[in-house]
């Protein structure tokens, strides 16, 4: 399956003689995986987004607003743990379990934060946390309990990065409404709407392709299957030649 962060069943440090390893290498096989500069940026991440959510749900435009800022940075930091793992020869299964878990605790944490802030409407937060609840708690607890480990793909990717986008937009929203910028705020909260509109709908798709195979078959698509799958879609309506 296409995983941003997974290369192997082994860490790449095994792969390497030991008297070849890098430096963090070394420290990595130390450490069984968990001191890597991919992890330690990870944990940095999800400590910029849960203080950033925090922030969101203070009153005053200024906390909000950090908050905002925070959580982006939270995010840029997850997008920078793979490329830096990659850079180190870090890669492993420990690295992409513990990315997988910080990436949960952030999105639990987001969505438990709008109980507070009333960012997101709240049909529309249900209609996430539902998704979530289906996919993350039970789909992949019935996944590992056959023995099978389930790896997001492209869609799921995508929709988890469309979702974030759709939760920066509408906290951005509350922000700009405290400041007096109902425009500006309405503009974001549009926005927000339509990135969690296409967020619902590929993370739809992700649990057809990636979940529910894998919690009540075999296994989900194949890398190469779901590209087919993508591309495929996209000649059907012409979008491409």
């Amino acid at each position: 399956m296409m995983n941003l962060h997974r290369t192997a069943e082994v860490p790449q440090w095994d792969l390497v003689e030991p008297h070849e390893r890098n430096k963090w290498q070394i420290r990595a096989a130390e450490t069984n995986g968990w001191d890597t500069p991919a992890n330690r940026i990870s944990a940095l991440g999800l400590a910029s987004t849960l203080t950033g959510l925090f922030l969101t749900t203070r009153k005053g435009v200024i906390p909000k607003v950090a908050g905002v800022g925070l959580v982006g940075i939270g995010r840029w930091q997850d997008i920078r743990d793979g490329k830096k793992a990659e850079e180190t020869g870090t890669k492993s299964p420990t690295g992409e379990a513990v990315d997988a878990a910080i990436d949960k605790v952030g999105l639990a944490a987001a969505l438990a934060s709008n109980f507070v802030s009333k960012a997101v409407p709240t049909a529309e937060m249900a209609a996430h946390g539902a998704q979530q609840l289906i996919g993350n708690v039970l789909l992949t607890t019935i996944a590992k309990v056959r023995g099978n480990e389930i790896h997001p793909g492209f869609l799921g990717k995508s929709g988890t990065g469309l979702l974030w986008l759709s939760l920066g937009s509408h906290l951005s929203a509350l922000a700009a409404q405290e400041a007096g910028f109902d425009d500006a705020a309405e503009k974001f909260r549009t926005a927000g709407t339509r990135f969690g509109g296409a967020a619902l709908a590929l993370n739809t798709a992700g649990m057809v392709v990636d979940y529910i195979p894998a919690a009540f078959g075999s296994g989900g698509m194949t890398e190469a299957q779901e590209t087919a799958m993508i591309q495929g879609a996209i000649s059907e309506r012409g979008l491409c030649t």
